[in-house]
């Protein structure tokens, strides 16, 4: 069975990348959890990807990404084309690219863990991320990620300040 949300991740594309905590814990507590999250996601999301739009919510998060061309992320990932196939090198970076998320989550929870005694926090297995294939797409998901605190009741415009989430372009 295809999962629609579970797809490979490849250079030069766009992704919605989003999650939330297995069960009813939130991801986000404190204030500065947020800051701490986005932390995190600088150190190990934007060495791969660009960040158009996102928006963090008390127990889930978006993300639109675009992850860095070929060439950059060979470079990053000290790859040799040279010494193998095209495919093998694709499904390098898969791995490279999908260690990546993992190691962020990981890093998040661990520092989540350590803060709140007893609260472990489990995010959903495996991160869910689709892949925008049209410049239609593109734009109701950004509409979508601004929106979805005013989807979820926390304001009533997506202008509004409120601490539980941030978003940018």
């Amino acid at each position: 069975m295809h999962n629609k949300f579970i797809t490979e991740l490849n250079p030069d594309c766009f992704y919605h990348i989003f999650n939330h905590s297995n069960g009813k814990e939130n991801i986000f507590k404190l204030q500065d959890e947020y800051n701490i999250f986005l932390e995190k996601f600088k150190q190990y999301i934007s060495p791969i990807a660009e960040t158009f739009s996102y928006c963090l919510l008390p127990n889930h998060f978006h993300f639109l990404i675009k992850i860095k061309e070929k060439d950059d992320l060979l470079l990053l990932f000290k790859i040799n084309p040279i010494l193998l196939s095209t495919c093998q090198v694709e499904k390098i970076i898969q791995i490279k690219l999908s260690q990546q998320f993992s190691n962020f989550f990981n890093s998040y929870t661990k520092k989540h863990n350590l803060r709140n005694e007893g609260k472990v926090l489990f995010f959903c297995r495996p991160f869910k991320r689709k892949e925008i294939t049209s410049t239609s797409y593109l734009i109701d998901l950004v509409n979508y990620i601004h929106n979805n605190p005013v989807h979820h009741l926390l304001v009533e415009t997506p202008y509004d300040p409120h601490p539980s989430f941030f978003f940018s372009f």
